[in-house]
């Protein structure tokens, strides 16, 4: 499977809402995430916990749309919009574009375009 192929099965995981299963597909066991300027996240299990933390203050996930994604040789750009809805009944339009780094064909470095 080439970065194209995965690319497009990570992005169809995560409009279906898989995030947390496409994250022990395919990312890397020395993932590095990063959001903007803030301090990265190393390791995939530390960015497992990070996500557990967001979604503790989530309600809803009410739907993830991809808006464009391409791939080239080992690094790729997917652009979403998260529409959520909070524990507090507050809602969220969420736009981010994610741009990955890939080896071995798992992601090992991501970071975090947001608005």
């Amino acid at each position: 499977m080439n970065v194209q192929e995965r690319l497009d099965e990570l992005d169809r995981m995560t409009v279906e809402g898989n995030i947390m299963e496409a994250l022990e597909k395919f990312y890397h066991p020395d993932l590095c995430t990063q959001e903007g300027n803030e301090e990265p996240v190393r390791g995939k299990e530390a960015h497992h916990r990070k996500l557990i933390e967001f979604y503790a203050d989530i309600a809803n996930v009410n739907k993830v749309t991809l808006h464009n994604s391409l791939a080239g040789d080992n690094v790729s750009m997917s652009e979403f919009t998260f529409d959520i809805t909070t524990l507090k009944g507050g809602k969220i339009i969420w736009n981010e574009i994610l741009r990955r780094e890939w080896r071995d064909g798992l992601v090992i470095h991501e970071k975090y375009y947001t608005a």
